[in-house]
């Protein structure tokens, strides 16, 4: 993983810019673009705007509540799509107990799920001329995966209410950081 992006703090003294130094490396697993949750963290803190090492270390942690909740829902869908394609190799397996269908077969369950339109009306099309309905595909997977698709649905909401607590924390430290900077009023 790469050493945390040195950003530097605006409103602070040199010294107090060395805590980003002692912050770990985002988890960005090496399938995901580093490059994107670099951009992610930099739009966060720009957007928030942090004046304090505390406020900036909060705005890296809600950058990384936001890179976790997309994480999330994209691990939701990978699975239920895993178990879509397993659900099409065991209905499209005409040869009950082969464990390891044909290329062709296997090529077929990949276009049913592919993003190539055409690849996918053609398949489609196989498929209704088996008897067999992407709807069906859909409920064997899920009938299959549900315990497993449902604590991965939950995640992004679990993941949000993290942000939004660190949302909350920010901005309760950013006002409180303002109270401390508040001019000496005028001795009467």
């Amino acid at each position: 993983m790469a050493a945390p992006k040195k950003v530097p703090l605006k409103g602070t003294k040199p010294q107090d810019s060395r805590v980003m130094e002692f912050l770990p490396s985002p988890k960005v697993y090496p399938w995901e673009d580093s490059a994107q949750y670099e951009a992610l963290q930099d739009a966060v803190v720009t957007h928030l705007v942090p004046s304090t090492p505390h406020e900036h270390v909060l705005a890296r942690r809600i950058a990384a509540a936001h890179w976790e909740q997309w994480r999330s829902e994209q691990l939701s869908q990978d699975v239920f799509m895993s178990a879509c394609r397993k659900a099409a190799l065991e209905l499209l397996n005409e040869q009950p107990g082969v464990i390891f269908p044909d290329d062709k077969t296997m090529r077929l369950a990949d276009d049913i799920l592919g993003s190539d339109k055409a690849l996918r009306a053609t398949a489609l099309n196989e498929l209704a001329g088996k008897g067999i309905t992407e709807e069906q595909i859909r409920a064997q997977a899920y009938l299959e995966h549900f315990q497993a698709i449902e604590a991965l649905e939950r995640r992004p909401w679990r993941d949000d209410e993290r942000r939004r607590a660190l949302m909350r924390e920010y901005a309760a430290l950013k006002a409180s950081n303002q109270l401390d900077h508040v001019p000496d009023a005028e001795i009467l």
